[in-house]
């Protein structure tokens, strides 16, 4: 697998052209953003394209040795991801960006790093082309991805500063590791989960709406508090059995993952669907208030959206069939997005203040749970379960 073979020199030729690419993007950024914004997305950058070098020898597929001499589609979906992460980290030498385009500029770069991270395995395992170079480059931007949004989100105040935790912790769990074999301790294998992977999915949606200018620091406090609850107990649970301190094969701890399970995903988001319908009747959802919507036209007008009218008369529908429905449990996560979205709606019409507005952040924190959980015991109907434990174009096992 050298580079000076054909394929080694096709990689390196491809190297070049994205680091010409990055250099590109760089020059405009910085006309526009000033040298201190260059200079930091430059080290990101370049870190990025560090990464991308170390890791050409494994442009391999998974159990062969045949270097690969081009990327290929999944491949340059993640490049793509890495060059956006690499500008974005550029606005934390700067002031938040203002109104317009300008504004929702970081927002839109990681709203398309997360895209692409969504489909670059699937684009791979279609096209036959999925590499080790691929899922190395994967998990490192995720990494470089969350952390900077998780300062940006600190910085800019739409996140507590525990969220600073959850920025270093992929980059502690692997010098942790890099420290126990130095020292010589062994590091057990950490069993594949659904879960792990799901919620990190729902967290990197989280951290994409942190960074839209609309999004009120208030609302965004609340819920970055539930999002990081079920992340960082992740993460020590992963720790503690790298490190032997929990052994996934005991009686005991299957014992304590089931009673887990049972409660998190099954006694507390149904218990918890039992308030749906008493915090919406509370805060005015529903029956939908009307006298409420005219502020919801003028905040969706304020925002530039087309025809505000019908989005509040659409918004307050949501709100009219999501809220039963999440008391029923159908469709319960779905249904938990739409009274999320007519609930944090409101809360910015009405000032996005927690101390006044008790039931909008209890009807939060309520549906963002049954979002993260699932529905829970009782549900009448879950038909969106299957789809949330696999990737995607994966078939049900």
């Amino acid at each position: 697998m050298r580079l000076a073979d054909p394929a080694g020199r096709g990689l390196r030729y491809r190297w070049g052209v994205l680091a010409g690419l990055a250099g590109l993007l760089l020059l405009a950024g910085s006309g526009q953003w000033g040298l201190r914004w260059g200079a930091l997305a430059g080290l990101a950058l370049a870190y990025v394209l560090w990464l991308v070098w170390q890791g050409l020898p494994l442009n391999t597929r998974p159990g062969e040795t045949t270097l690969l001499p081009n990327f290929g589609p999944g491949n340059r979906l993640t490049l793509a991801r890495g060059l956006a992460i690499g500008l974005l980290a550029g606005f934390l030498a700067v002031p938040r960006p203002g109104d317009g385009l300008a504004g929702w500029l970081p927002a839109i770069l990681y709203t398309l790093a997360s895209i692409a991270d969504g489909l670059d395995g699937y684009v791979a395992r279609r096209a036959g082309h999925a590499t080790q170079l691929g899922a190395v480059l994967d998990m490192d931007f995720d990494a470089l991805g969350v952390l900077v949004v998780c300062v940006l989100g600190v910085q800019w105040g739409q996140l507590a500063p525990v969220y600073l935790l959850l920025g270093v912790a992929r980059y502690l769990f692997v010098w942790g590791g890099r420290w126990r074999e130095w020292r010589g301790h062994p590091l057990h294998p950490i069993p594949e989960s659904s879960y792990r992977r799901m919620v990190a999915g729902f967290q990197m949606g989280f951290l994409t709406v942190v960074l839209w200018p609309i999004v009120p620091p208030a609302g965004s406090y609340l819920a970055g508090l539930v999002f990081i609850i079920p992340t960082l107990l992740i993460f020590a649970r992963d720790w503690l059995v790298a490190s032997g301190r929990i052994d996934v094969a005991s009686p005991r701890y299957q014992v304590a993952r089931r009673q887990t399970i049972a409660l998190t995903t099954g006694w507390l988001p149904a218990g918890l669907r039992l308030l749906i319908l008493p915090l919406m009747l509370w805060v005015g959802l529903l029956p939908p208030d009307l006298s409420g919507w005219p502020a919801w036209v003028a905040l969706f007008g304020d925002w530039g959206l087309p025809w505000p009218q019908g989005l509040a008369l659409l918004l307050g529908l949501v709100a009219l069939v999501a809220g039963p429905a999440l008391a029923l449990g159908v469709v319960g996560r779905l249904a938990a997005f739409g009274v999320m979205l007519a609930t944090a709606i409101d809360f910015v019409t009405l000032g996005a203040d927690v101390a006044a507005r008790p039931g909008h952040g209890l009807l939060l924190v309520a549906s963002l749970v049954v979002l993260l959980a699932g529905s829970g015991r009782y549900a009448l109907w879950q038909p969106e379960e299957p789809y949330m434990h696999r990737r995607l174009g994966e078939k049900q096992p």
